[in-house]
């Protein structure tokens, strides 16, 4: 990229070392993120409004006619009162803690103002306006609030390094530009952060190429990998022929559904092809997705090779390694995370170069750890951890010469499937063992929550166990009106007095998770309250109810997981579904959709049609990653659009420019800091 834009952000005027991490923590590191922070509408501020606009935000002309200050310091509190007449009539103007205010203003002048005007008992009243007279620019842009960084240190920002920028260079190839007939680089910053009247009418198709750009690069990362690893002649070779029907026995305890078999099947003839397996395995939650794996990983095994096992959390590994201690018993295996013990990770270390260990369960940790297999053959991948992109598609292809199962148990939508995955073979799990029964749905009405609890107590007493999820750890300003654990415990301790009950969240120590976890498992804790650090990996078949609160908070995939957490016995088992009384539009498709479906694979494509507007900012579904600017759902046309370009780029090298070979550069060591085998 070109180096002035991809300069760190701390070197932009007035961006120090606190602020830059306020804007790392944002996603914002560089110059050119910088500058990808585009204004949320703009101001005209020569568009004078000449009659009162109640409740829609107007531009106004104000002559003061009398001003006061009031402080109180102790509190560091602070208002000035303007008192204006306008052309329609007198307002009064608030201005909250902006103190050094007040040396600007005096009486008798006309001032410019942008607010949103109310009528207070028959006097207009507004509330800290936007004071726009004296400012250069007639278009003003109005930039979000970063955090503690407000909307005018943003756009003084963007003005300083608007100053810079004179001699910047496309990142788009000339081909892309002429084929999509984009405005260039310089040009559509511009038109963004400093645009004229008629700019305003072609925002979007300005706006589309950063988005655009977006994408592009992250499917050049994809189609370099791609183009690299794809067609990989198989080196290990498994001369041991395994039926999937040789599989389960008394390693499972039941018999395999027939898209259990069926997957089990794809996998075994992608080990007996000649090239090596990139597969994704997607299970309908509670369908027995894991039990799979493990069978693909028993093949390695039974033909002498080593296997791995990448789960997200450290948590989650631990499950999976103790669920995997009767599944692999005659055969060595062992768990490494961060919080392996320096002596026991040595020793591990030591037995999986050796040959002695057969397979390892461990998080992401494990790719950048000195760890040296023996004959390392069969990786498997828990897709739920949101790596970034790079890693993310790396990960999909560590060596050249191992087999690789990628692993998701929230399905994607068709449309997703096939602009992430195409060049992996895709398995669905849609049924559910025999023995599970579906999970009912019930909404409770907010207003009858406590006698709720009380009826759900004389069940717990009777033996049912089962979670009660909130949506946040400690209340926030940012979602008041939500649900806690800090808020909420003492409710349920008084619910459940005499019951043991316990509380975990992400901030919980993980050797103590591990505990919590396994005390809940053997039914010495009864009820588990929690956050979504639930959401995935939690097998407690005597689990039998979830209560989700404020329920319509979340998003349609996130509720179909988190029921999934229920319903893993032959006992009938209920989620609850408690949203707040007053629900957006939104909030109440989602609820009615979980309660009427329990297909997974039917949520998803519905999710898909849904915005993701008014959900929690961080609880952001699979398949749609980590993307700033654009979200494949809903910008899948521009989305496809990338990736076919970005084929095309990498497959003909006349075309590359600086941007395109640093980033082939970058991958190409990122692949081999990766590489697995």
């Amino acid at each position: 990229m070109n180096d002035y834009l991809n300069k760190p952000v701390t070197s932009v005027k007035g961006i120090g070392e606190k602020t830059g991490a306020l804007l790392a923590g944002r996603g914002i590191t560089t110059v050119y993120d910088i500058l990808t922070i585009f204004p949320v509408s703009y101001i005209d501020s020569e568009n004078i409004s000449e009659e009162i606009s109640i409740g829609t935000p107007a531009v106004y002309q104000v002559e003061i006619e009398k001003l006061t200050i009031y402080r109180r310091y102790a509190k560091r509190f602070s208002v000035i009162n303007i008192f204006g007449k306008t052309v329609f009539g007198n307002v009064h103007i608030r201005i909250f803690n902006q103190p050094y205010m007040y040396g600007n203003l005096k009486t008798g002048q006309k001032i410019v103002i942008f607010g949103n005007m109310f009528d207070k008992d028959g006097i207009f009243l507004m509330d800290n306006p936007i004071l726009i007279g004296g400012k250069k620019k007639k278009i003003i842009p109005l930039y979000p609030r970063l955090s503690t960084i407000g909307s005018g240190r943003v756009e003084k920002f963007i003005d300083s390094i608007l100053l810079s920028i004179e001699n910047i260079h496309e990142l788009l190839p000339d081909e892309i530009m002429k084929l999509r007939k984009f405005t260039g680089l310089k040009e559509s910053l511009k038109k963004i952060h400093s645009p004229g009247r008629d700019d305003l009418k072609y925002q979007e198709k300005v706006r589309e190429r950063f988005r655009y750009t977006e994408f592009f690069i992250f499917h050049l990362e994809l189609s370099y990998i791609r183009k690299k690893m794809s067609f990989r002649l198989r080196n290990n070779i498994y001369k041991k022929k395994v039926n999937n029907e040789d599989i389960p026995g008394d390693r499972v305890g039941f018999s395999f559904t027939e898209d259990q078999k069926k997957a089990l099947k794809n996998i075994l003839d992608d080990m007996y092809s000649k090239h090596s397996m990139q597969r994704i395995l997607m299970g309908e939650v509670g369908s027995g997705k894991t039990v799979v794996a493990f069978s693909y990983l028993l093949v390695a095994l039974l033909n002498g090779f080593q296997g791995a096992f990448l789960a997200p959390t450290g948590v989650l590994a631990f499950q999976h390694f103790e669920n995997a201690k009767k599944f692999f018993k005659e055969f060595k295996i062992a768990l490494l995370t961060g919080k392996t013990p320096p002596k026991e990770r040595k020793k591990i270390v030591e037995e999986i170069g050796n040959g002695k260990i057969d397979i390892v369960f461990g998080t992401h940790s494990l790719i950048y750890e000195k760890v040296k297999f023996n004959n390392l053959s069969a990786i498997v991948i828990d897709e739920q951890q949101r790596f970034g992109v790079s890693q993310r598609a790396a990960l999909f292809y560590k060596g050249s010469n191992v087999d690789l199962l990628v692993t998701t148990a929230t399905p994607i939508p068709r449309t997703l499937q096939l602009s992430l995955y195409d060049d992996l073979n895709i398995s669905s799990i849609r049924t559910l063992p025999k023995e599970r029964k579906p999970v009912k749905t019930f909404v409770i009405d907010s207003a009858k929550r406590e006698d709720f609890y009380l009826k759900l107590r004389e069940r717990v007493e009777k033996g049912e166990q089962g979670y009660i999820v909130v949506p946040l750890i400690e209340d926030s300003e940012n979602f008041s009106g939500m649900r806690s654990l800090e808020s909420e415990f003492p409710f349920f301790e008084k619910i459940f007095s005499g019951i043991p009950i316990k509380m975990i969240s992400g901030r919980t120590p993980e050797d103590e998770k591990n505990l919590i976890f396994e005390r809940f498992k053997k039914g010495k804790i009864t009820v588990l309250i929690s956050t979504t650090v639930i959401e995935v990996g939690m097998d407690v078949k005597s689990a039998t109810f979830i209560i989700i609160e404020d329920a319509d908070r979340f998003g349609l995939s996130q509720l179909h997981q988190l029921r999934g957490r229920v319903g893993r016995g032959d006992r009938q088992s209920v989620c609850y579904l408690l949203p707040r009384e007053k629900m957006t539009v939104t909030g109440k498709q989602r609820i009615k959709t979980i309660r009427e479906y329990n297909d997974g694979f039917k949520i998803a494509e519905m999710d898909m049609k849904m915005r993701g507007s008014g959900v929690i900012q961080g609880f952001r579904q699979s398949g749609r990653l980590d993307f700033r600017l654009g979200d494949p759902k809903e910008d899948i046309d521009i989305f496809r659009l990338a990736k076919k370009d970005a084929k095309y780029i990498i497959e003909n090298y006349s075309t590359h420019n600086k941007l395109i070979s640093e980033i082939i550069e970058k991958t190409d060591k990122k692949l081999r800091s990766l590489n697995f085998s």
